[in-house]
């Protein structure tokens, strides 16, 4: 039973209790005291099962956490946006995903105009939400509100890709009061050597050489303007058109970390990429008649180039690669290959000959299968624009846990002065993140050229 069941099983099971308990509490003091005695036992009763639900959801939630800290997200695992944990426990949450009850947003711009009521709301929706983040929302200040869990994971209104590659890496809570993340390195390694008897140690060894990798704290942010009445009317009518737009705004934002993850280019605010790092591992596919395996020209196959690049990696890093990460169309052209007897070469089940990978899981992101042992992540924000023939997409094997990506939780501001003239709301979406892909450039190949033009199938 996965976690969402059995949170709402813990808060039906809890309802029994405060209603068993009600009864109990209404029964004059004269009652008849078999009635009560019942009345008891049933409360009994209730309590025993909520706590059986609260333990039950104790034990799904750990595995959940636990299958989160694997290297690579597990492939039923896609995360759309930063891993959001709700804790279950006396009360209901503030704002409800049916949008049934107080506004977020309405309750966000009432604060600032002094309501109490809204204030108090959302501090107590921050303090319940805020302390089960994954992420640290150390940077959150006034007029700053955390948004709803279920705004961030689960209604999403238009279909644009997630941040697959952005939840493997090595995810870290952003420190405060910073604007880059220093990180020592060495650069150079000290020697040693076999010593002669009496030989002089010094013409054996050399001193080590630092150096520091920076990684600039960028600010991802997206607004939305909304009509006045499109605000209150649709809020009066239960359909909460803020909250879909808000929600609309976090999907984006989950890409567009992706993005900076993939190929942020370093410059004019943006994080420095996986495919724009420094001396990283490079592995040249230039063909005019890409295949994935098979032909006698061995320039021509696609299959030993990741070989190559795997190899690099074990070579130069001495630890293994953990991701091949390309684009579904990639992937998908590869699936689409086939012997010279018409045998698929990446194939559901392992065979005895002329496999070549593994298709473990129909998806259009994050894992769904493996190449010579290495899991395969598919990635729509790979760009297919590259090349001198402006269609190329890039393949990159690198070790995931050598990338590392610090994440403070998304925040939401509500305005009305600043469109006051027409009457209009703006909701604010920001964040804070930084990234490095340069602890260890030599822990990323990447297979560029012309043999990944657009696949032909």
């Amino acid at each position: 039973m996965d976690v969402k069941t059995l949170k709402a099983a813990v808060r039906d099971q809890f309802s029994a209790m405060e209603k068993a308990a009600a009864d109990l509490e209404a029964v004059e003091p004269d009652a008849d005291e078999a009635g009560s005695d019942e009345l008891v036992a049933a409360f009994n009763d209730a309590e025993r099962a909520h706590q059986t639900a609260v333990e039950k959801l104790e034990r799904a939630e750990k595995l959940e956490s636990a299958r989160g800290a694997l290297p690579v997200v597990p492939a039923e695992e896609t995360v759309e946006v930063p891993e959001a944990r709700i804790q279950v426990g006396k009360s209901e949450l503030v704002y409800r995903s049916d949008f049934q009850g107080p506004s977020f947003f309405r309750d966000a711009l009432d604060a600032t105009k002094g309501n109490s009521a809204a204030g108090e709301r959302l501090a107590a929706h921050n303090k319940q939400i805020g302390e089960e983040r994954a992420l640290s929302s150390s940077d959150t200040a006034g007029g700053e509100f955390i948004p709803p869990a279920w705004l961030l994971d689960q209604y999403v209104a238009f279909a644009r890709a997630s941040r697959p590659v952005a939840n493997a890496v090595n995810r870290l809570p952003l420190p405060a009061g910073t604007d880059s993340i220093n990180l020592p390195a060495v650069t150079t390694g000290t020697t040693t050597g076999a010593q002669a008897d009496g030989g002089n140690v010094g013409s054996l060894s050399s001193d080590a050489v630092t150096a520091t990798v920076t990684a600039s704290v960028i600010t991802i942010a997206g607004q939305q303007d909304l009509s006045r009445q499109a605000f209150e009317r649709s809020a009066a009518a239960g359909t909460g058109l803020e909250q879909v737009l808000g929600a609309d705004l976090a999907a984006d934002y989950a890409k567009q970390i992706d993005i900076q993850v993939l190929r942020g280019s370093g410059s004019s605010g943006q994080a420095l990429g996986l495919v724009n790092v420094s001396s990283p591992n490079t592995v040249s596919y230039t063909t005019s008649s890409p295949v994935v395996a098979g032909s006698s020209t061995a320039a021509d196959n696609l299959y030993p180039k990741i070989g190559n690049a795997i190899q690099q990696i074990h070579t130069n890093r001495f630890l293994p690669p953990t991701a091949i990460i390309m684009h579904p169309r990639r992937f998908a052209w590869m699936m689409s290959a086939s012997d010279t007897q018409g045998r698929p070469l990446v194939v559901p089940v392992a065979q005895a000959t002329n496999t070549i990978g593994l298709l473990e899981r129909v998806g259009s992101e994050n894992v769904v299968g493996s190449i010579q042992g290495v899991p395969v992540i598919v990635d729509a924000n790979i760009a297919t624009n590259t090349g001198a023939s402006t269609n190329q997409d890039t393949i990159i094997v690198t070790r995931l846990e050598d990338q590392w990506l610090w994440e403070d939780t998304p925040k939401v501001r509500v305005f009305e002065e600043v469109l006051s003239n027409t009457g209009q709301i703006r909701i604010q979406l920001f964040a804070y993140a930084a990234f490095t892909g340069s602890r260890y450039a030599k822990a990323t190949s990447l297979i560029t050229g012309t043999g990944l033009v657009t696949p032909t199938f």
